[in-house]
């Protein structure tokens, strides 16, 4: 009986050392760290079209298309004519490298221009470009594109009227990485009927919105265009 009694009390004992073991393991442990995050960060580096006007003592015809952006009977989408009248002015909006603005000169109904923007990513993380707003002084809310070669027109007078349309090319869900260049993202721009006479400039914005490449509605496999040299 005295040895039972001492095995039952090494056991007892025993038993309490692993509870003080499992104590001990099941502890809290604490880790302190820093997490950086991304920086989102894009700009228009340029912007160019293929009517800015004259150079001085040279003549450059403007350029037509069908409304709709239709082919017309020889299968173009677009022609030059025998007429020099109309140009146009783009810049990057100083104060926000994500808006250009383009000042429509002289313009009339069947005017065509193609323009075309480049872009940086200048930050830290890959992303894509999400969708285009199109907007005028006289049409705030203006339309949006998400979708490739998409279309919209703007009022550009207030007047009620779209003076003008437009058709995206397929550089929307474009990735880039920090430090990339975009190719030419290119649109193209088609005066109206309804566009009103004896203005002196028409003036309208667009802002192209992007998003983290893994936030983006895009796939995340969609190539990167080649930077221009």
């Amino acid at each position: 009986m005295k040895k039972i009694g001492l095995l039952s009390l090494a056991l007892v004992l025993a038993l309490g050392s692993l509870g003080v073991a499992y104590a001990l393991w099941w502890d809290d442990l604490y880790v302190q760290g820093n997490v950086d995050t991304g920086d989102l960060c894009w700009e228009w580096t340029g912007v160019t079209c293929m009517d800015p006007g004259p150079a001085p003592g040279q003549i450059c015809y403007d350029y037509h298309c069908n409304p709709g952006f239709v082919p017309n009977q020889a299968g173009l989408d677009f022609w030059q004519g025998d007429k020099d009248c109309g140009w146009t002015t783009c810049e990057v909006k100083p104060d926000d490298h994500h808006r250009i603005t383009l000042t429509l000169n002289n313009v009339y109904p069947c005017y065509f221009n193609e323009i075309s923007v480049y872009a940086l990513n200048c930050g830290t993380m890959a992303l894509h470009f999400e969708k285009v707003i199109f907007t005028s002084p006289h049409d705030p809310t203006g339309f949006t594109i998400t979708s490739e070669n998409g279309t919209g027109s703007l009022d550009l007078d207030g007047d009620g009227k779209d003076d003008i349309e437009f058709k995206w090319g397929n550089h929307l869900g474009m990735q880039l990485h920090p430090g990339d260049r975009s190719g030419e993202i290119s649109f193209w721009l088609h005066i109206l009927q309804e566009c009103p006479q004896e203005e002196p400039n028409l003036t309208f914005t667009i802002t192209l919105v992007a998003q983290p490449w893994n936030d983006s509605a895009w796939p995340p496999a969609t190539p990167v265009p080649q930077p221009t040299p």
